[in-house]
C-alpha cells in the first residue's frame, strides 16, 4: 500500500494548522484600530486558541485510541473550515465583535488540537525506515513554517491591494484550503495506530523522570517560537515604525522561512549530529535573538533578530517529538498527544506573558520579549540535564 496521498495530507493539515494559528496576528493592528482592543485582549485571543486546543488534545487521546485517524482527521479540517469562515463573518455581523472573534477562534482551535493530537503520530505510523524517522518529523512540520510564510505573505498584499476594510474576505479564501484536506482525508489510506496493549500508559510515561524532561523542553520550546511568531508583526509596525507590507514581509515571513530552512536543515542532519548540542546551540542563538529584537536601539537589527529567531526555534518542537518518539518507541498517540499539550500550553503562555508586560511595562513589547528570554534560557539548562551523548537515532 502506498500512503503518497497520506503524507501530503498530513502535509496540507499543518499548513492549515499554520493559517488557523498565524491568520489572526496579522490582523491584530486592524482589530485595534477597528474595535479598540488593548495588547491584553489580542493576547487574550491567543490563549484561547491554545488552551482549547490543550484541552481537545487531552479529551482526544481517548477518542483516537477508540476511532482511528479518520474521523479526527476529519473534523479536525471541518472545524479549520468553519472556524475561518466565522472568523471573518461574526465580528461584522454581532455587536461585540470582540465576542464573534472568541467564537471563531474556538472553533478553530478545536480543529488545531486534533491536529496537533493525530498529525504527527501519523506521520511516525506510516512505513518509514527507523533511521529516517527524525527526518521525516522534521520535514513534516517544515510545511508548517512554509504555511505560515504563505499565510502572512499572502495576507499582506491582500490587505495592502483590497484594504484594510476589507480584511473579513481573507478568512474565508483561506477556508477553502482545509475544505479541500477534509475531502482528502476521507478518501486517503491511514496506518494503523499502536493498540492498547502495545503501548506505554500515560501513567508510565509520566512516572519517566526523563519524559518528564522533554515535557518541559516542549513548553519552553512552543513559548520561545510563539512569542516572537505572534507578535512580531505588531511590533515590528508600532515598536519600530515600518510599514504593514514592509514590516510583514521582512520580520513575521522571514521568520518563517528561516524556521522552515533551519527544519529542513535538521531534517538533513538529523542523524549526524547529536540532539543534546543541537538543540543547545539553538536555544542559545534563540536567546541572542531575543536580546537583539529588544534591546537594539536599530530597527534592521531588531528584524535580523526576529528573522534569526526562527531559525533558533525551528528545531525545539519537532526535535523534542523525534527525540521522545526514539526514547519512548512504544509512546503511541498518549506520548505524542501529552507532549503536544504541554506544548500548547507553552504557545498560550510566552505570547501572554510578553502582552502582559507589553501592557503594564515601560517600554511595551520590547519589555514583553525580553522578558520571554527566560524561556530559551531555561532550554538550555534542560538539555544539559538531559544528558543525550549518542547521536539521534529515530
Amino acid at each position: 500500500m502506498t500512503y503518497t496521498a497520506t503524507r501530503r495530507g498530513a502535509y496540507s493539515g499543518l499548513v492549515v494548522q499554520a493559517i488557523t494559528n498565524n491568520l489572526s496576528p496579522i490582523l491584530f493592528i486592524i482589530f485595534q484600530e477597528s474595535f479598540g482592543f488593548s495588547y491584553e485582549r489580542l493576547g487574550t485571543l491567543v490563549v484561547i486558541n491554545f488552551v482549547i486546543q490543550v484541552a481537545v488534545m487531552s479529551l482526544g487521546i481517548i477518542l483516537v485510541e477508540k476511532l482511528g485517524y479518520r474521523i479526527p482527521a476529519v473534523t479536525a479540517q471541518g472545524c479549520a473550515t468553519l472556524g475561518l469562515v466565522l472568523l471573518g463573518a461574526l465580528p461584522m455581523l454581532m455587536q461585540n465583535a470582540y465576542a464573534g472573534l472568541v467564537i471563531a477562534t474556538a472553533i478553530g482551535a478545536v480543529g488545531g488540537g486534533l491536529s496537533e493530537l493525530i498529525l504527527s503520530p501519523m506521520m511516525n505510523a506510516l512505513p518509514t525506515p527507523p533511521n529516517q524517522k527524525a527526518s521525516a518529523m522534521s520535514f513534516l512540520h517544515s510545511f508548517f513554517s512554509w504555511g505560515q510564510a504563505g499565510t502572512i505573505l499572502i495576507s499582506t498584499l491582500f490587505l495592502y491591494l483590497a484594504g484594510g476594510a476589507r480584511w473579513w474576505i481573507l478568512p474565508v479564501l483561506w477556508a477553502v484550503i482545509p475544505l479541500l484536506n477534509m475531502v482528502l482525508f476521507m478518501l486517503v489510506p491511514l496506518p494503523e495506530h499502536i493498540g492498547q496493549k502495545e503501548r506505554m500508559s500515560v501513567k508510565e510515561l509520566f512516572l519517566s523522570p526523563l519524559f518528564l524532561v522533554f515535557i518541559l523542553l516542549m513548553v519552553c520550546g512552543a513559548a520561545s517560537e510563539l512569542t516572537v511568531a505572534q507578535w512580531a508583526s505588531l511590533f515590528i509596525e508600532r515598536g519600530l515604525g515600518l510599514s504593514k507590507v514592509l514590516g510583514d514581509i521582512a520580520g513575521p515571513c522571514m521568520f518563517a522561512v528561516m524556521m522552515g530552512v533551519g527544519r529542513i536543515l535538521y531534517s538533513v542532519l538529523s542523524g549526524r549530529i547529536s540532539y543534546q548540542v543541537y538543540m543547545a546551540a539553538s536555544a542559545l542563538l534563540c536567546v541572542v535573538c531575543y536580546l537583539l529584537i529588544a534591546l537594539s536601539p536599530s530597527p534592521v537589527f531588531s528584524l535580523i533578530g526576529c528573522a534569526l529567531s526562527g531559525l533558533a526555534t525551528s528545531v525545539m518542537w519537532p526535535g523534542t517529538l523525534s527525540c521522545a518518539a526514539a526514547r519512548f518507541p512504544s509512546g503511541g498517540t498518549p506520548m505524542f498527544g501529552s507532549l503536544a499539550i504541554f506544548g500548547g500550553l507553552g504557545c498560550s503562555l510566552g505570547p501572554w506573558v510578553a502582552g502582559v508586560v507589553a501592557d503594564n511595562a515601560v517600554g511595551g513589547l520590547r519589555t514583553g520579549i525580553l522578558v520571554a528570554t527566560v524561556f530559551p534560557a531555561a532550554m538550555i539548562l534542560l538539555i544539559l540535564a538531559i544528558g543525550i551523548k549518542r547521536k539521534q537515532k529515530a
